[in-house]
């Protein structure tokens, strides 16, 4: 079980999810101290899963909840992971870093709704999450290739997760009105395959040109401890 210093900070309810996906899954989740990070974040692999946090204030139910939900969507419901392509030439850092962001982002269209269902007020902490991305854009600290790229992502995670958000304004005069047309097609097809993540990529890749070649998709299964990596190039398999 979770280290009991940390399972008794959350509601029972919350503990006994955390219970059942141990046992779904077949072993502990571990909280483990973190100085060198800023945020909560979670690592997640074949026989193991652990949230990291910053400190000690930095665990609260609604921090916990996040991460697990990030750990059930891969050990528990079976939505794949984005990877790297296996022996790629072409292999930098930097693009497997873009990788594990582009996962993050897409996955938290589908995580954070739960989150807000469970508690509220923490939309204030995700249009605090924007306000920081917006000011990035509006201080000229990206790309024009990242700031399309995020000003979409903004828009569309503020229409899917918080559409009654005042951020939506702000939002809107980062784009320009082609821009913002195609964000909301984009938008439209990115909510019509949200059931399917390999579906969700696939319109994200293609919508900004990104190589599918690059990428993989890895399922795991710890029940079985054993995992099963497809190309996001393939042909769909009926996997989520």
């Amino acid at each position: 079980m979770m280290q009991r210093e940390y399972i008794e900070r959350v509601s029972e309810r919350l503990a006994a999810l955390i219970r059942e996906t141990e046992r779904r899954i077949g072993f502990e989740i571990d909280v483990r101290a973190d100085p060198t990070r800023n945020t909560v974040a979670c690592e997640v692999e074949l026989a193991s899963a652990r949230m990291l946090i910053p400190d000690e204030e930095a665990f609260s139910q609604e921090a916990a909840f996040h991460e697990l939900q990030h750990i059930r969507r891969f050990l528990v419901e079976g939505a794949p992971r984005l990877t790297d392509t296996e022996d790629d030439p072409d292999w930098t850092p930097e693009r497997g870093q873009r990788l594990v962001a582009i996962d993050n982002a897409l996955e938290h269209l589908i995580i954070v709704p739960r989150e807000l269902e469970q508690f509220p007020l923490r939309s204030a902490h995700w249009e605090a999450v924007i306000a920081r991305m917006l000011d990035q854009i509006d201080a000229g600290g990206t790309t024009c290739a990242q700031r399309r790229e995020g000003g979409h992502y903004i828009w569309i995670f503020l229409r899917m997760v918080m559409p009654e958000s005042p951020m939506l304004e702000r939002a809107r005069q980062v784009l320009s009105v082609e821009e913002m047309t195609s964000a909301d097609r984009l938008h439209a097809e990115l909510a019509a395959a949200v059931g399917s993540k390999r579906e969700v990529v696939r319109c994200w890749f293609d919508y900004f040109g990104i190589d599918v070649a690059m990428a993989w998709l890895e399922y795991l299964n710890p029940q079985e401890r054993r995992s099963r990596r497809v190309p996001l190039a393939g042909e769909a398999d009926g996997a989520a």
